[in-house]
């Protein structure tokens, strides 16, 4: 008996601090611009999306994903000292936000507010501003046509997996380039030193907020590593469930990776990560000075790289064929047989 009320009232004080957590985040939750809600029709897409000091990445991410017919944004700005609002707040059908906590300290519950509090239930695509969707198919079948598909086929959520991708050129000199053309000069990649573990392995380090996702038939896994491993030590998770039909039922972000309540599509989509581009130097000592980083990622970044602007990736045996489906053959991605007849 003693147990039990020990057991509930840690329970009731979970929830009360859960609670008092959600308060704060909803009020500190401002609209800049923008409807207050999104009313989704049937089919479409909310990207959802947070920053900090992100102009440099915004209008060519915004340009991409609309390109795609994406037509809703939900964007969360975190204390912007540069146009990223402006840049937003320029854009048709979307939800401007900002809030004055942390995101080092709140990014998951301001992540789980602003995909359902702004827009009605229906299809999310969650990524950050320096990563560019893509899917096999893509230039035949756009993004609502895919999600839709997916969802005909009795999927509700589709895992994404992240690639960075980097330039032939030092630091310094990639950051005179627009996104747009960071992107473009940015074709090199490696596949080594990746990690690869089976999706409900007990090895992952979440694999206890994953039990409550239905798989395929296909062995979609969580990868870990690659590149930033290489290069600074980093154990990166590359893995995430990126585009997802939020309904009852859904638990969004119980980590900033991943949800719950899914039913996955039995192939795996494609995004590239373009975290080098632009001033990035700048914006890692920002980062660093003003104590918004929640892991050691970005000081192990900075002990290999310096602040000089010299450093430059060695791409002579990297990489630069990205296309989905040289990714699928090389199994980085997945997809079944059934999902190549529909996409392939």
């Amino acid at each position: 008996m003693l147990n039990f009320i020990k057991r509930a009232s840690s329970k009731i004080a979970r929830e009360y601090r859960d609670y008092s957590v959600y308060e704060k985040v909803r009020d500190s939750l401002i609209l800049v611009s923008g409807p207050k809600f999104l009313d989704l029709p049937e089919g479409k897409i909310a990207v959802v999306l947070m920053g900090r000091n992100m102009e440099h990445y915004l209008e060519h991410f915004h340009d991409h994903h609309r390109a795609m017919g994406a037509d809703y944004f939900v964007y969360c700005d975190n204390g912007s000292t540069d146009r990223s609002l402006d840049i937003v707040s320029k854009w048709k059908n979307t939800v401007a936000l900002s809030t004055d906590l942390n995101f080092r300290d709140y990014q998951i519950p301001i992540r789980q507010q602003i995909t359902h509090r702004y827009c009605s239930d229906g299809w999310r695509l969650a990524i950050d501003p320096d990563e560019l969707f893509d899917y096999v198919g893509a230039d035949r079948l756009s993004l609502p046509e895919l999600a839709r598909s997916v969802r005909e086929r009795g999927y509700t959520g589709v895992v994404a997996q992240m690639l960075d991708m980097v330039p032939d050129a030092d630091l310094a000199s990639n950051a005179l380039r627009t996104f747009e053309q960071s992107a473009a000069a940015s074709k090199y990649f490696s596949l080594d030193q990746i990690t690869s573990l089976p999706y409900s392995d007990s090895d992952v380090p979440f694999s206890g907020l994953v039990r409550d996702n239905t798989l395929p038939d296909v062995d979609i896994e969580w990868k870990f590593g690659g590149l930033r491993r290489q290069y600074f030590g980093e154990d990166c998770c590359l893995t995430k469930h990126a585009l997802y039909y939020h309904a009852y039922g859904v638990r969004t972000f119980v980590h900033p990776h991943l949800s719950t309540g899914l039913k996955l599509a039995d192939f795996t989509a494609l995004l590239r990560h373009y975290k080098f581009s632009g001033d990035f130097l700048s914006r890692e000592a920002e980062r660093i000075a003003n104590n918004r980083i929640s892991h050691n990622e970005t000081e192990l970044r900075a002990d290999v790289m310096g602040n000089s602007g010299e450093f430059r990736f060695d791409v002579s045996k990297m990489d630069t064929d990205s296309a989905p489906e040289v990714l699928i053959d090389r199994g980085f991605l997945v997809m079944s047989e059934d999902a190549k007849s529909q996409y392939g």
